[in-house]
């Protein structure tokens, strides 16, 4: 391009000269037009101008010409390639005195110079230069002529890629030689905001047409490229070409372009030397070297032109060190302005590059090797191979295409020896991490790649055991998320766990880049423990997650599920979100906790809850709760303290209606006992209160009630319980302590304004007795079992009954036939007083038992009822739910106060009840003789027909029986 446009300015001060020559001899006016475009076809080239052509002759020649343009007269039309705005022409004085025409200068001010290359390859220079080849030997051999330029500027336009150049402040001077001498140039430029300078001397072609070439080109301030030779301009060829690059600060040099950065000092120097040699077809360069910094490579390149250029280049490099390099990188900042790189899609080519080791955060990738094609806009990738630390083999085939940007889609590749060690290379964080772990493993995946993301799509990885699906999203903006898609066939979280020693450290507090998308592990073990179908969604960073939703599930026991924020993992983490259990089997939820259930829990099939839920490694706080365990519902808050050695459980809880998972109506069998299992209670201590509207157990019932009681080293302490029930109130507290193997325990009961008929009726089937109940019971007892703890029981009890009555006989009426009981004939009337039944009003019944080894026995129960008083004596064997009770009621109305026997004896729920009349039999005896008066008395037989013999009360059995006193 610079010598057709050198030899063009030659022949434009040729056509001055000529001009300036014939003013001496004719009249220039007339002739000038003529001469200029004679001057122009003589060359091949239509010359045209705007403005006046001046010539002046003294003090010093010149010839003026404003707005000229050129264009090669093959052309139709404006195809001006080179215009100016004014052209001064300084030719010889002497010379032309003696008729010649000699140019000393040419200056050209406002050149432009338009360079077109059209969708077919075919450049608008071509014709100009076919021009100036044809018209050449018409223009002799001038002088040696200096050429100014000021103001230049040149464009190029590649109407095939879109691609323009602009290359402005042009400014400088050319020497063109005569008939010997040498071209040289030295001109100063702009080119993408980077001011060059291009200094260099050509030699004329010698006989044999061999000329010799040195051309510079500079940035004043960080480096030059150097080109120099041996060519032949006739057969248009360099035959013997040399090529040098030298920078002294490639950073710098860097930033010249857009991109700006501290660069350490060991890879600021940029140095490349080379051979090549061109023709009009092609150019080769070969046995380069370069260096930058520490580093080297060799290769070649072969460029072809034509109308679809190719470029093959090969490269081999012994070690490539990119850490220096990266931290160069990564301190630059993109200018926003700064030119975006463009893609060809006119050029074929391929690249072989071979590294023997890649250094990088201190250990190399070895062996790396690509060789890829270029076609039609299009890369293939035929392989990019090599082995990262830990044995770490990888391979990525595939094709670069390019539509708006250069976008990568291959298949890639990879198998680990070591993975442990390829992720700590990475920078990962593995001490938490057992040894034993990420060791061997192999991934595939399709991948996309352009200049916003990178895309991993059908993911397949093997890592120890479990195997990984799914896809993963890595934007290159370092702002936006990861997104991932992952799926897990089962994971064993306890063998990825450390043995028991210091903690790790933890990690940095910096955020790290966020992680958006989901993670599904269809089993997984932890802590001994399987889980199943662990799913989670959100988003991730280094310093917390925000879950939309995360669900598990316990084999065939319980699920959960729930949302929430995850803040500062790694150094003191904490979760705040609902969460949400449902178990389809309590016992088996408890036993995969690792306890065992109590059989209350055991035959609970179903139960959920809900709860705002707060956690940190010192405190669990859960508000909001909602549950309910079978017929259950609860409501309240709860907390869990973790900080110390014990965990401390605090709660205030609401049930609405709760029946206690008691088998209702039958006692404990002596022959199936159930060990009692406190040994939960090692684990916590606690603080709890409960409120519930009605709480039932076997067939009693407490409303409105309140209760309070702490946890503390493996007891239980009942402060208090208090509630309605029957009309009257009850409070109860007491304690629990299993810290050995045995349970022991103690409680108190009170109770006031008692209905007496529905609580025996709840008791034990029988309503004959109406009335207001007061009681007080002091119990204690020890055991491992529930019978041992029944059976143990020792303590007191004192009852007070009032205002009642009791159905089933009037005493009152009773009483008065005693009172008239004349004869034998008023039996039959006391009969039917007894048969009639009715109801007796009693003032009191009270009485105190002892409890021992399981037995309340009371000997002085004192009754005040209607028509008489009584006494009662007795025992209720809790364990074996049976009772034998005998009262005697003794009738104050009749004269010498008989009695009348009550037995209530048999099982506990549902006991005989007898009247007992042997004694009063013998009462009527002597009062039937009494009235008989000296008559002869009713045969025995007679009287005990009309009134039976009484029964003695049992007596206990012998295991209850209290050893005699020595």
């Amino acid at each position: 391009m610079k010598r057709w446009l050198l030899v063009l300015l030659l022949f434009l001060a040729v056509v001055g000269a000529a001009g300036a020559a014939l003013r001496l001899l004719v009249d220039w006016d007339g002739i000038q037009q003529e001469l200029l475009a004679g001057a122009g076809r003589s060359v091949g080239l239509q010359i045209d101008f705007d403005g006046a052509v001046d010539f002046t002759l003294l003090p010093r020649p010149a010839l003026n010409i404003d707005g000229v343009r050129i264009a090669p007269t093959s052309q139709q039309g404006d195809q001006t390639i080179l215009a100016a705005e004014q052209v001064v022409i300084r030719p010889s004085l002497a010379a032309l005195l003696v008729g010649r025409i000699e140019i000393q200068a040419i200056t050209l001010a406002g050149v432009s110079l338009a360079l077109e290359r059209d969708a077919s390859g075919t450049g608008n220079w071509e014709g100009l230069m076919e021009a100036l080849e044809q018209g050449g030997d018409e223009a002799g051999s001038p002088a040696a002529t200096r050429i100014v330029i000021a103001r230049g500027t040149v464009f190029f336009h590649d109407r095939a890629s879109g691609r323009q150049e602009t290359i402005g402040n042009i400014a400088g001077q050319v020497t063109l030689p005569g008939e010997i001498g040498s071209y040289e140039v030295d001109l100063a430029f702009l080119w993408r905001g980077v001011a060059l300078s291009l200094t260099g001397r050509a030699t004329q072609p010698s006989a044999d047409g061999a000329a010799s070439f040195d051309l510079a080109l500079r940035d004043a301030e960080l480096g030059s490229l150097n080109l120099s030779g041996q060519a032949n301009p006739s057969a248009r060829r360099i035959e013997q070409g040399r090529i040098q690059i030298e920078g002294r600060d490639a950073g710098k040099l860097l930033a010249r372009f857009g991109n700006s950065g501290a660069w350490p000092a060991s890879l600021r120097n940029v140095q490349a030397t080379g051979r090549f040699a061109a023709d009009i077809g092609s150019a080769t360069f070969d046995d380069l070297r370069l260096k930058l910094g520490d580093t080297s490579a060799s290769g070649g390149v072969v460029v072809r032109f034509g109308a679809q250029p190719s470029v093959d280049i090969a490269v081999n490099a012994p070690v490539l060190d990119l850490d220096p390099l990266l931290a160069g990188l990564s301190a630059g900042k993109q200018v926003d302005n700064a030119p975006g790189a463009t893609w060809p899609t006119n050029i074929a080519g391929r690249l072989s590059l071979g590294i023997g080791a890649v250094n990088y955060r201190g250990s190399a990738v070895r062996d790396l090797k690509l060789d890829g094609a270029l076609t039609q806009g299009i890369v293939a990738i035929e392989h990019l191979e090599g082995v990262a630390p830990g044995g770490t083999a990888f391979k990525l085939t595939g094709r670069v295409e390019s539509a708006s940007a250069p976008r990568l889609r291959g298949q890639l590749e990879a198998r680990s020896d070591d993975l442990r060690t390829f992720l700590t290379w990475l920078g990962a964080d593995l001490s938490g991490v057992a040894a034993t772990r990420l060791r061997r493993a192999q991934m595939s995946a399709a991948v996309t790649l352009d200049e916003r993301v990178l895309q991993m799509s059908g993911v397949r990885a093997e890592a120890d055991s479990s195997t990984v699906t799914g896809r993963v999203e890595i934007p290159w903006d370092g702002k936006a998320d990861i997104g991932v898609a992952l799926e897990v066939d089962r994971l064993d979280i306890d063998a990825y766990r450390p043995p028991s020693g210091p903690a790790p450290a933890a990690p940095p507090t910096a955020a790290l880049r966020g992680v958006k998308g989901s993670i599904a592990i269809s089993r997984a073990t932890f802590d001994g423990r399987l889980l199943q179908n662990v799913k989670a969604e959100g988003r991730w960073t280094g310093a917390g997650a925000e879950l939309q939703s995360f669900s598990v599930e316990v084999p065939g026991a319980a699920s959960l599920q729930g949302n929430g924020k995850v803040e500062a993992i790694g150094r003191a983490p904490r979760f705040t979100g609902r969460v949400s259990l449902e178990s389809r089997q309590a016992g088996e939820l408890i036993r995969w906790l690792g306890f065992q259930p109590s059989p209350g829990f055991e035959a609970l099939q179903e139960f959920a809850v809900s709860a705002e839920l707060a956690a940190s490694e010192q405190a669990v706080s859960a508000s909001g709760i909602e549950a309910s365990l079978g017929d259950l519902r609860v409501t309240g808050s709860a907390g869990i303290e973790l900080a110390g050695g014990r965990p401390k459980v605090t709660a205030e809880l609401k049930i609405p209606s709760w029946r206690v998972p008691w088998e209702a109506g039958k006692g404990p069998a002596f022959d199936a006992p159930r060990p009692v299992d406190f040994r939960w209670l090692s684990g916590f201590d606690a603080d709890l209160r409960l409120a519930a509207d009605e709480l039932h157990a076997l067939r009693y019932t407490l409303s409105d009630a309140r209760a309070a009681m702490t946890i503390r080293e493996h007891a239980i302490e009942l402060r208090w319980l208090s509630g309605r029930a029957y009309d009257g109130w009850l409070r109860a507290r007491g304690r629990l302590d299993a810290a050995e193997d045995r349970v022991t325990y103690a409680a108190s009961v009170e109770g006031g304004d008692l209905a007496i008929e529905p609580l025996l009726i709840d008791a034990a089937e029988f309503g004959e007795v109406a009335g207001k109940l007061h009681l007080a019971v002091e119990v204690k007892g020890a055991g491992s079992t529930d019978i041992e703890l029944i059976r143990s029981a020792d303590g007191t009890a004192r009852i007070v009954a009032t205002e009642g009555t009791m159905r089933g006989f009037d005493m009152g009426r009773i009483a008065k036939r005693l009172a008239g009981l004349e004869n034998i004939t008023d039996i039959p009337k006391l009969i039917d007083a007894v048969e009639q039944g009715g109801q007796t009003r009693f003032n009191l019944v009270q009485g105190e038992l002892s409890i021992a080894s399981g037995v309340a026995r009371s000997d002085n129960v004192q009754l005040q009822i209607e028509g008489g008083t009584g006494k009662a004596n007795g025992w209720v064997d809790l364990a074996a739910s049976t009772v034998s009770l005998r009262g005697e009621v003794t009738v104050d109305e009749a004269p010498g106060k008989p009695t009348i026997g009550i037995v209530v004896r048999g099982p506990l729920e549902a006991p005989e009840r007898e009247i007992k009349t042997g004694e009063l039999s013998r009462y009527i005896q002597q009062r039937i003789n009494a009235a008989a008066m000296g008559k002869a008395p009713p045969p025995e037989a007679e009287i005990q027909a009309a009134v039976p013999h009484t029964i003695e009360l049992p007596k206990p059995p012998r295991r209850f029986r209290k050893p005699p006193t020595q």
